[in-house]
């Protein structure tokens, strides 16, 4: 997506503390200069599923809501998202919460090849 042209942000839950969310994207093999912002407990003032979350991610990136995807793997989290007209992708791998009461339907569901092959 960053070879695209696309701007990231990393809207991660953001519970734990900055260095602590470093190294769980050092973990995940990604490059934290990739990303515009992180999301984590020293600079997020509110959790998904609040539309107050993705607010403030749009304030601090600069987007419009039509212009900006959410990708996650939670129903209710990450799709939440969709409240404020933000389009959602969900992985199609560890999907959770489908049964949870406040699930929304994703707009698209698919591999992260995929998305990759859609953002080109």
């Amino acid at each position: 997506a960053k070879e695209s042209g696309y701007k990231l942000a990393l809207a991660t839950q953001p519970l734990f503390y900055r260095l602590a969310t470093e190294k769980r994207v050092l973990w995940a093999e990604l490059n934290p200069n990739d990303f515009l912002h992180i999301s984590h407990a020293e600079n997020s003032y509110y959790c998904k599923p609040y539309p107050q979350y993705f607010l403030q991610l749009l304030e601090i990136t600069k987007s419009s809501p039509k212009r900006t995807l959410m990708v996650g793997n939670d129903l209710v989290f990450d799709t939440a998202a969709s409240r404020l007209g933000i389009a959602t992708w969900v992985t199609d791998t560890n999907i959770t919460n489908k049964d949870a009461q406040g699930a929304v339907e994703p707009d698209f569901v698919g591999s992260l090849k995929e998305l990759a092959d859609a953002l080109q």
